[in-house]
């Protein structure tokens, strides 16, 4: 999220090489962004002898001799990493308003260009060889490119760790048997029109457990994928895909950021805040909020709404 205040950065400083401080996951999500991100400081908080490795990176970072930092971290542990350095210094501040983190990042671009930088999306590229391995690995499920590839996200990180919080799991996990109803309505939808619509299920080989619950309750309207990890074909794979479904996640933002459209189940949390960063035509948020049970958390919403959801973004 917080590739469009970087995105403005390279635009304000058109001539500037950028570093960029992050841990090994970060470094894997923007390690192709843009050729003048030429270098990564990683960094890991807590961990083994934190203080070393804080006294190490901050080291580093007087090293470089940085005209300017920006730091999009709320943690004040950073200023401690920061401290030494004669760079200036620009910290995000919180807002008492209800502002996306992404146009938290974006605003502080904003105020130390002392202009408005305007809006920029999230962004993520995907190579031309991920496209190509991806096309031929959905090649062999009979996925052509003139079929309407529909793709469910149906669970989160961690979600079937025994120490997951019941209230992650009353937000984040609509019940099988919603997705395998809402996977059955898509598929006579697209015999009803004529249209030839795909629903699979992209999951990492610890998530499959959910996605077997989906397929026994359904009546043979999906299947799931599970290729070896790989972030670049996972990127390829959410860019190729017509809709997305999914709650809260981070496929939900992977795939913001590389143009797919959404449809996202939201419960307990504001997706003013951390939903969908994009145009709205891009997305449709459905809220646990808005039913008359929101009590239920995710379950509240109703596989209706969901549907017809869907349809308006295929269409």
């Amino acid at each position: 999220m917080t590739t469009p205040a970087i995105s403005a950065l390279m635009g304000v400083y058109p001539n500037a090489e950028f570093t960029l401080l992050t841990s090994a996951d970060g470094k894997r999500t923007l390690g192709n962004f843009n050729k003048r991100l030429a270098e990564y400081i990683l960094y890991k908080r807590g961990g083994f002898l934190p203080f070393l490795s804080r006294k190490s990176i901050a080291q580093k970072i007087v090293d470089a001799r940085f005209d300017h930092i920006y730091c999009f971290e709320f943690h004040p542990e950073y200023e401690r990493l920061f401290s030494a350095s004669k760079a200036k210094i620009h910290r995000i501040q919180k807002s008492q308003d209800q502002k996306h983190y992404a146009q938290l990042c974006l605003d502080l671009v904003s105020d130390v260009h002392g202009q408005d930088v305007g809006f920029h999306p999230l962004y993520l590229p995907v190579t031309e060889e991920a496209i190509k391995n991806n096309t031929a690995y959905l090649s062999h499920f009979g996925i052509h490119d003139k079929i309407l590839l529909v793709a469910i996200h149906p669970t989160f990180s961690g979600a079937g760790r025994w120490f997951r919080s019941q209230k992650h799991v009353r937000h984040k996990l609509w019940p099988p048997s919603a997705y395998a109803a809402l996977s059955d309505r898509l598929a006579a939808y697209g015999k009803s029109c004529q249209k030839e619509i795909k629903i699979v299920m992209n999951l990492m080989p610890e998530e499959c457990w959910y996605g077997e619950k989906i397929i026994q309750a359904s009546h043979g309207s999906l299947e799931i994928l599970s290729p070896p990890p790989n972030f670049q074909h996972y990127k390829a794979f959410l860019k190729r895909i017509n809709l997305l479904i999914t709650p809260d996640t981070g496929p939900m933002h992977i795939a913001t950021a590389l143009g797919t459209k959404l449809v996202v189940l939201f419960s307990g949390k504001d997706p003013a805040d951390c939903g969908p960063f994009a145009p709205p035509e891009q997305f449709k948020v459905l809220r646990a909020e808005e039913t008359e049970t929101p009590e239920k958390g995710i379950s509240a919403i109703g596989i209706e709404a969901v549907f017809n959801a869907c349809v308006q973004m295929l269409n």
